[in-house]
């Protein structure tokens, strides 16, 4: 996953009138869907705060997207906290040298009852590496022999390393052995979709109607962008396990999902799919009933370096050092997120000392004026963010640090989810606040994104032949040790050029229904309501 992701977990304030104005209709909304008869099904309600933008599997980039499309959803195999668990997988097995792997699959359906085989995985795959399809994290593929050559156009799809050999056997050939295999079959890019509806209907999964999905969950209705509401699916093929009758996906702000929740008009609310009020935070805190867990994830700010300005390192270090970013935690965030020095998270640090001062003002007006000097003019510089009340006022932050302590001023740009993504691909910005969250356990799923200048989820377009060459020794290394020291000099490199700025890594905060049990959430962000249950 997760790919790089945008976090609707971002907490958006609204104004005392217009909480009062959201919450009557949509207290409304809910009583209707909590009456008696739906009490006596296994029904619940969460908040999911915004609507998806896709749920192709191939397209998904959004956590918020990621998580819905695994309730609708399986893969060869079913990620767990235990590790990846065989899905519509029904054994396999690997050569002696670890380079090729044989899944025989289950014999499943598709929610449309027609047969789920192996011919769909091969189509699917071989659509989201063609040159020209939009699939950001086609490079999950790349391991697979001539993935990567495929995606660049240079041979064709029919030489991929996947082979069909029956209607329920599946054979992938690697260009080397590759020790999280299992972990990549279970992440959403590598799940199927219906090939002969692909064909005839390439919209498909933009509209309920048209959706077939084989998870455990499947679309019932949706209302327009208040609700999406998903019921068992009767054709999954492990649904006598599934205890959850429905599931409503609710679209609303923080505080009007807080006070919902604390109406028991809401079951879930929170990471990964939505916000906390701050000052809810600090109520549920003294009560002992908010939730946190590790999240391994991180907030940056991107930079682009095809930008003539901004290919000044000297620049680029002033921006990075200048902000405090534990200000910014206590302040808006009420100290929940800690601070970043490095860009892998805390729990899979590399390096046992901060790799810079955090709000190291003297070193920035260093940089600073050796910037100056190399370059003739600063013009205003633009940051991009996703659009939300909290992302405004980080930027607001940062717009007023920058222009008091370096002189520079900054213009700033609130943008909706897809617009946002659109720009950070097409390289139409300067400085884009987001982030990442990890798609698997280990330094290098966040080093990775910055290897190749043209990555589809690098969007710095900055790349750095030592680092990308510690990156490719660490995959031959066993000594563990080694493979943590090159993996660490990697990190120094990245951050001495600073081509993107850490600025926080995540905790997920959440509240819940205390009858709600069974729900699984990983350390990615991945949350499965599979196993979910009401207890009475």
């Amino acid at each position: 996953m997760h790919t790089q992701l945008s976090f609707s977990c971002l907490f958006q304030k609204i104004a005392p009138h217009a909480k009062r104005i959201l919450l009557a209709p949509l207290a409304m909304i809910l009583t209707c869907c909590t009456n008696k008869d739906a009490k006596s099904q296994q029904k619940i309600t969460i908040n999911i705060e915004s609507d998806y933008t896709t749920l192709d599997p191939r397209k998904i980039r959004i956590l918020n997207d990621y998580n819905i499309l695994v309730a609708f959803n399986e893969g060869l195999f079913r990620m767990t906290n235990n590790g990846p668990l065989p899905g519509i997988a029904k054994d396999y097995s690997f050569s002696p040298d670890k380079k090729k792997c044989t899944i025989t699959l289950k014999k499943t359906v598709w929610s449309n009852g027609d047969p789920l085989t192996a011919h769909d995985f091969l189509y699917t795959w071989k659509s989201l590496l063609k040159k020209d399809f939009p699939s950001p994290n086609a490079h999950f593929f790349f391991p697979i022999l001539h993935a990567k050559e495929i995606k660049k156009g240079t041979l064709p799809p029919s030489s991929l390393g996947v082979n069909v050999i029956n209607d329920y056997c599946l054979e992938i050939v690697l260009e080397k052995p590759l020790p999280c295999l299992l972990e990549l079959l279970a992440l959403p890019i590598a799940f199927p979709v219906h090939r002969h509806i692909d064909k005839i209907h390439p919209k498909w999964a933009e509209e309920p109607s048209s959706y077939v999905c084989n998870g455990p969950f499947c679309i019932h209705k949706k209302m327009n962008n208040n609700s999406i509401l998903a019921k068992k699916n009767p054709t999954y093929h492990d649904q006598k396990n599934v205890r959850l009758d429905m599931i409503e996906m609710m679209m609303l702000d923080e505080y009007t999902a807080y006070n919902l929740f604390k109406d028991h008009q809401l079951d879930y609310i929170g990471s990964p799919f939505s916000n906390i009020p701050v000052e809810a935070m600090e109520e549920c805190e003294k009560k002992g009933s908010i939730i946190s867990s590790p999240f391994l994830g991180t907030y940056w700010i991107r930079i682009n370096t095809k930008n003539k300005t901004l290919q000044n390192i000297h620049l680029r270090k002033a921006l990075a050092l200048s902000v405090n970013r534990k200000s910014i935690s206590l302040h808006l965030f009420n100290g929940m997120l800690e601070t970043a020095t490095s860009i892998v998270p805390t729990s899979e640090r590399l390096n046992k000392n901060d790799l810079f001062k955090d709000g190291d003002l003297e070193a920035a007006k260093k940089h600073i004026k050796l910037a100056r000097e190399e370059l003739s003019d600063i013009p205003p510089l633009h940051f991009s963010f996703i659009s939300s009340q909290i992302n405004n006022n980080v930027a607001l932050i940062l717009q007023d640090v920058w222009k008091q302590t370096l002189g520079v001023e900054i213009i700033i740009h609130p943008k909706e989810n897809k617009i946002f993504f659109d720009d950070l691909g097409k390289g139409d910005f300067q400085l884009a606040y987001s982030g990442r969250i990890a798609d698997f356990q280990g330094p290098l799923d966040f080093l990775e994104t910055f290897k190749d200048r043209e990555g589809a989820t690098n969007n710095t377009f900055w790349e750095n032949d030592q680092y990308k060459s510690l990156l490719e020794q660490s995959y031959e290394t066993l000594d563990i040790k080694k493979r943590s020291e090159m993996l660490s000099q990697a990190e120094e490199i990245l951050i001495k050029e600073m081509p993107v700025i850490p600025m926080h890594h995540l905790n997920m905060i959440y509240l819940k229904n205390q009858n709600l049990k069974g729900l699984t959430i990983s350390k990615t962000g991945v949350i499965d309501f599979k196993y979910a249950y009401l207890s009475s």
